[in-house]
């Protein structure tokens, strides 16, 4: 190469120029970077005016082989550019992860005389935009493209606008841009939708399916995927069976996965598990999206155990789990306590490099190790990770808080502000509770002060947090001044004030409480009843007890449990109603407990009604002769 470009820079130009282009052939082919330099070093020797086409070829050859700083500064040097030196150097920048260099030299071409920015360009910095969620660099590229007319005249570049402003969150850009275009077909309308979806408005997005129809376009299986998608967003059950039928009607159940896929996730998110798994059996090629869209399905509506199985049995069908799937088990075995699968998937995720470049995995991973209450090893997790986000830390906070270590949450808590990391809901839940389970109301009314001071007092599970903490540490007017101010009060908020005004006996504001709950419209559930009993039963009121039990089911609906009886008896037992007490007991649906029988006992001893005694014993004895053996000898004595 050397002794040809020395010998031939004074001889036959043509023949040195047909030269040069076979080497640049081969040297494409071939990707070889060294004969590529020299080849730079050629030209700009014999002077790189005289070779400015192969020159603008040489800055495409220097991109592509990835020696993108070289082709840079041979394109510096160029009198003339082509437009393909343009285009491939913004490419480059792109594909290399430099979203400034490509957005200043597509502002430079876009003022330049004679080459243009093409349609593969423009299309790739606006995905760009949208995936780094740049909306500045985005409107300026906007105004670019259309300073030079490429809006107008490309469908292709229009649609990766709008995709733009849809990923920026800038809705209203993307409508207005949408409305203002000649040509709409069913990729413009599908992104628009998608986008709204995406940002959580189904009804705007239904509403944009409704006019896409009306306007005579007909919808594919992508369009499909984000409706269903947009009714999962509304629970929206019956407009989400109208388009599985009408998915049906154009037979695209069959021929698209994705469909199946989408209709999987959408009737496990709404709790319909059988339908959902009839899908996947009956229309759904086995893949690990269609798996994974069913272990998230079950994980989400609690059925956790049944997710790690399904999770198992699609490894046994010889389905190779992927990112995702692998997230999602991991998720329903931190919910089922499935702390060896958990491993499992832990060395799955380490040997394929997952979670070195992963955050979401190692704090779900994080999470699963607290679930299951392995916090050595979810402190160790969370040690490793290069960036600790919020989220990772309200995983070990709650980790801390269900292990039943308060102090050590509150240590977390601590330190988690020190960091200057910004609390959310959640943080500021998981520290509440810490502070009532042991009793620490003045960090508890510090934590207030600081959820006071950013405005969040307004969200229901922070109020009933702080109405629970107050009542655990025996603050019943710091409570119910924390209930007054509430927005929106729901049978939570209610029923943790009651609970508190119970444990300190109150019994009167227990039920003026419930009284205001009705009045306010609000439904009693069983934890609300049991709360009223055991007020009465605490203030030995057997006829206000009578009352609110019999309401229970017959006014309120609401279903009797064991312990709703178990309060009745031991207050009727108490004041010596035995016969009342045992008719109650023989009324249950379920079998009497020993606590009940022992409250019978006991009474029937202080009365020295000993025949019924003797028949309390014979039952008891029936009742428990298969597994509580101990429980009855404790009666004989």
């Amino acid at each position: 190469m050397k002794v040809f470009c020395s010998t031939n820079m004074v001889s036959d130009g043509r023949s040195f120029l047909s030269e040069l282009s076979n080497i640049l052939f081969r040297c494409r082919k071939d990707r070889d970077k060294a004969v590529a330099l020299h080849l730079v070093s050629c030209i700009c020797e014999d002077g790189i005016d005289h070779h400015v086409t192969l020159a603008n070829e040489l800055v495409s050859l220097l991109v592509e082989i990835g020696s993108i700083g070289y082709a840079q500064q041979l394109f510096e040097r160029l009198i003339y550019t082509s437009q393909e030196s343009w285009n491939a150097l913004i490419i480059g920048y792109i594909q290399g992860g430099n979203p400034s260099f490509a957005y200043a030299l597509h502002h430079r071409l876009c003022q330049h005389e004679h080459a243009r920015p093409t349609r593969q360009t423009s299309v790739a910095l606006l995905n760009m935009c949208g995936q780094l969620r740049d909306l500045k660099k985005g409107e300026e590229i906007h105004l670019d493209i259309d300073r030079v007319g490429l809006l107008k005249l490309d469908i292709y570049v229009s649609t990766a606008l709008l995709n733009m402003y849809t990923k920026c969150a800038s809705l209203e850009s993307a409508r207005n841009l949408f409305d203002a275009l000649s040509i709409r077909n069913v990729v413009t309308w599908t992104t628009l939708l998608a986008g709204y979806v995406e940002q959580g408005y189904g009804k705007e997005a239904i509403t944009i399916f409704d006019r896409m129809c009306a306007d005579g376009v007909s919808p594919n299986s992508i369009t499909f995927v984000y409706v269903l998608r947009a009714c999962n967003l509304m629970k929206d059950m019956k407009r989400a069976v109208e388009v599985h039928l009408e998915i049906e009607k154009r037979g695209m159940m069959d021929s698209n996965s994705f469909i199946g896929c989408a209709l999987v996730d959408m009737y496990a998110k709404c709790g319909l598990l059988m339908e959902s798994h009839q899908i996947f059996t009956r229309f759904c090629t086995p893949n690990v999206a269609c798996w994974t869209a069913l272990i998230s399905g079950y994980t989400e509506q609690n059925f956790s155990e049944a997710a790690v199985q399904l999770f198992r049995q699609m490894q046994l069908e010889g389905m190779c789990p992927d990112f995702g799937s692998l997230v999602c088990a991991l998720k329903a075995c931190g919910k089922a306590g499935a702390l060896l699968e958990g491993i499992k998937i832990h060395v799955d995720l380490n040997e394929q490099g997952l979670l070195e470049r992963d955050h979401f995995a190692c704090t779900t991973l994080l999470d699963m190790y607290a679930k299951c209450g392995y916090l050595g090893k979810a402190r160790q997790v969370f040690d490793r990770l290069k960036v600790k986000s919020v989220v990772s830390w309200n995983a070990l906070l709650a980790g801390y808080v269900e292990a039943q270590q308060a102090e050590d949450a509150l240590k977390c808590f601590q330190k988690l502000q020190m960091e200057k990391i910004h609390p959310t809901a959640v943080t500021f839940i998981c520290a509440l509770r810490a502070c009532a389970a042991i009793g620490a109301e003045d960090k508890g009314e510090e934590i207030h002060g600081q959820i006071e001071r950013r405005g969040l007092l307004a969200r229901d599970p922070l109020g009933n947090t702080l109405i629970h903490m107050y009542a655990r540490c025996g603050s019943l007017r710091k409570a119910q001044k924390v209930f007054d101010k509430l927005l929106y009060r729901d049978i939570f908020s209610f029923t943790t004030l009651m609970m508190g005004y119970a444990q300190l006996g109150e019994s009167d504001s227990v039920f003026d409480t419930f009284d205001k709950m009705l009045m306010e419209g609000v439904k009693p559930n069983p934890v609300t009843f049991l709360v009223l009993l055991t007020a009465c039963n605490r203030a030995g009121l057997f006829i206000k007890s009578q009352t609110y039990y019999e309401a229970m089911s017959q006014k309120f609906g609401v279903c009797m449990t064991v312990k709703h009886s178990c309060c009745v008896v031991d207050l009727l037992s108490r004041i010596g109603h035995i016969e009342n007490a045992l008719d109650i007991m023989h009324k249950m649906k379920d079998l009497p407990d020993f606590v009940m029988w022992h409250a019978v006992h006991n009474a029937c001893r202080k009365l020295g009604n000993m025949k019924v005694h003797e028949q309390v014993f014979q039952q008891a004895w029936c009742f428990e002769r298969m597994n509580s053996t101990p429980n009855v000898a404790c009666l004989t004595t």
